[in-house]
């Protein structure tokens, strides 16, 4: 059986195992800070005024409350003047009731949960020392030294047993390596407390990314685990050298588990982070499988062919003119171009564009003649087709109507512009020069006629500005060409 804490004479202090620091008045929340205990530079408890502890993982930059088991009823008239961590999980914090009762709490999960120590009668306690997990001392208000020992049995936070056996305590045990068989469970990892529980697990190379661990899949030293509850960090770890972590003595709860590392490793997906169940008396497995990233490979970048541009218009008035196909009659110098039907002859439309140069070995990526209209006749579009000729403008009234293509190639372009289309394959073939000769390319002074015939489904026609209507609106002629990336008989 437990012995009870006794009151003592006064005699000599014992040492204090761990590192105490007062921090300045108003340093946390609303209360006032009495004392500090810290494990290293960042994992820290801190005792208060009103019942409240605080915890930090961050040397102080950010702090929870962990007051769960602090009796509610007369929490905000608690004080307490001292707290005394012996390692990440198991500690007491000591002060009293409206500074008149003494109160100790003892916590075996890092603060997540505090339970109320039996202390004789006594003013409040000013200070707790505890040199391991059974053996300790108290200071109180009123002169008294209250001693605790445990020879055998549980630790005053469960109910005592009648198990002679006593408990393994919570001190650190080195976890031993796993051997080459996969396991998810630490081979020397002791028992739980009483009312508590384990999670332990490995994080090992997933080599085969099938989420389980196989035969001669190694371990991975270096991966940091993070153990939370309700987001708040419980327990952060690393694993050793064969992968294996292990979280001792936790409340049964359920837990978020997550991992992260070692450098050039990723999660399986799907697998980070995981809800673990911790059970009482048990140890939960966790296992991580991470595996090495696929890299992507870089896409080959496919050239673009650079794309140049030929823009000519009429520079002359007999560069542009119209006849009518049955009696010859050809206005060279009309202000307008007339295509379509006009008083029931079908007209053949003709313009010359000068010094059209095109390199060699290029692809014609698209042709196109525009035109301004200035009056349009009849309701229906007017439609034609566009052919190529040598270049002269004395070709313009011989050319017959029947040597016209069947394309229609007027399209109405709105805002008084019409332009006609698909001329990339009277373009290409005109690549060679003027008077042909083989893929030398255009050259300065080189000219492209083209001849717009009537469409006899036309009812009407259209006017265009010519050179001698206004030289400024004449017809343009744009031709886009690009080198060809790879052979092709032109």
């Amino acid at each position: 059986m437990a012995q009870p804490v006794t009151a003592l004479g006064m005699g000599p202090r014992l040492p204090i195992p761990t590192t105490r620091v007062r921090p300045g008045p108003g340093a946390l929340h609303r209360s006032s800070t009495s004392w500090a205990s810290f494990l290293n530079a960042n994992t820290g408890w801190v005792s208060a005024a009103h019942g409240e502890i605080y915890y930090t993982t961050n040397a102080g930059q950010s702090w929870v409350s962990r007051t769960a088991g602090i009796n509610a009823n007369e929490k905000y008239y608690t004080n307490f003047y001292d707290i005394e961590m012996l390692n990440a999980q198991e500690g007491w914090v000591a002060g009293g009731v409206n500074d008149v009762s003494g109160r100790i709490y003892h916590t075996t999960n890092g603060g997540v949960t505090w339970a109320a120590q039996t202390i004789p009668g006594s003013g409040f306690v000013w200070e707790v020392d505890f040199v391991d997990a059974t053996h300790g001392w108290a200071v109180t208000h009123d002169g008294k030294i209250l001693a605790y020992s445990e020879p055998q049995g549980p630790t005053p936070t469960y109910t005592p047993t009648n198990t002679a056996t006593p408990t393994a305590t919570v001190t650190e045990t080195p976890t031993a390596t796993p051997t080459a068989t996969p396991t998810t469970v630490p081979t020397a990892t002791p028992s739980p407390l009483p009312g508590l529980g384990h999670l332990a697990g490995t994080v090992f190379h997933d080599q085969n990314s099938n989420g389980q661990r196989d035969d001669g899949e190694p371990g991975l030293a270096g991966a940091n685990i993070s153990i939370r509850l309700d987001g708040t960090p419980v327990v952060t770890t690393v694993t050793d050298s064969g992968g294996a972590y292990v979280a001792r003595d936790l409340a049964p709860q359920t837990y978020e588990a997550s991992v992260s590392g070692p450098l050039g490793f990723v999660s399986l997906p799907g697998t980070n982070p995981a809800l673990v169940t911790v059970l009482a008396g048990q140890t939960s497995l966790r296992d991580f499988p991470m595996v090495l990233p696929t890299p992507t490979p870089t896409p080959t970048a496919t050239p673009t062919p650079l794309v140049s541009t030929v823009q000519r218009q009429v520079t002359a008035g007999l560069d542009d003119t119209y006849q009518r196909v049955t009696t010859g009659f050809n206005d060279l110098a009309a202000p307008n171009v007339r295509i379509g039907l006009s008083s029931g002859y079908q007209l053949l439309s003709g313009f010359r564009f000068t010094d059209v140069q095109i390199p060699a070995h290029v692809r014609i990526s698209g042709a196109y003649l525009t035109l301004n209209r200035t009056y349009h006749a009849g309701s229906n579009p007017v439609r034609g087709s566009t052919r190529r000729c040598s270049g002269q403008p004395a070709e313009f009234p011989g050319a017959a109507a029947a040597e016209r293509p069947d394309d229609a190639g007027i399209r109405d372009l709105g805002d008084q512009q019409y332009a006609a289309h698909r001329l990339v394959d009277i373009a290409q073939s005109g690549r060679a020069g003027a008077g042909g000769g083989g893929p030398s390319g255009w050259q300065a002074g080189n000219a492209l006629a083209l001849l717009l015939a009537n469409d006899p489904n036309n009812s009407g026609y259209i006017d265009t500005i010519s050179y001698d209507g206004n030289a400024a609106n004449a017809a343009r002629l744009q031709i886009d060409y690009a080198a060809c990336l790879g052979r092709r008989r032109l």
